[in-house]
């Protein structure tokens, strides 16, 4: 058995894990301005306008740049899930050439399949809260599986919830 596949302590896991994102830092940074500064600056557009008693337009590009944020917010998940998973598989690839990979039908199917989750485990949570840390745990891996396997909506949920079984309690 080599030493990749031994079973590995719990210190050993989280130091291999801290040492690769600390070597990945740069990229996780890039990442994070790219798919944060146009919402941060709408939402600082809006509060100036709101500043400048312009009222409308200050809630409308306040609620605009939210919207954006969200969809960023998923973008950089799957951005930072793909270059970990080419990482790992030995690909040490550039950030741009990253965000080239998840552009177009992609992106979108993550942006979908993040929020169908996020739906899924909200509602769970209104449902007295347990069944929402069920849902979520059951649904974790739903945004990797988009991005690694490229399985879209109920089925990346379903792949995610194969996943997940028998492994909740770690997720």
């Amino acid at each position: 058995m080599t030493s990749e596949q031994q079973p590995q302590s719990a210190t050993t896991l989280v130091l291999r894990a801290f040492s690769l994102n600390f070597r990945m830092l740069p990229t996780f940074v890039a990442l994070g301005l790219i798919c944060s500064l146009v919402p941060f600056l709408l939402f600082v557009a809006g509060f100036a306008a709101l500043a400048e008693g312009m009222t409308a337009l200050g809630i409308i590009l306040i609620l605009i740049s939210l919207v954006l944020g969200l969809i960023g917010y998923a973008y950089f998940y799957a951005a930072t899930t793909l270059a970990v998973w080419l990482r790992l598989t030995g690909v040490k690839a550039k950030v741009f050439q990253i965000v080239r990979r998840l552009r177009g039908r992609v992106a979108w199917k993550t942006v979908t399949t993040g929020f169908r989750v996020g739906l899924t485990v909200m509602f769970g949570y209104l449902l007295l809260i347990v069944p929402g840390f069920i849902w979520y745990s059951k649904y974790a891996m739903s945004v990797p599986v988009v991005v690694v396997e490229q399985v879209y909506g109920r089925d990346a949920m379903d792949r995610s919830a194969s996943l997940a079984e028998g492994h909740r309690g770690r997720l």
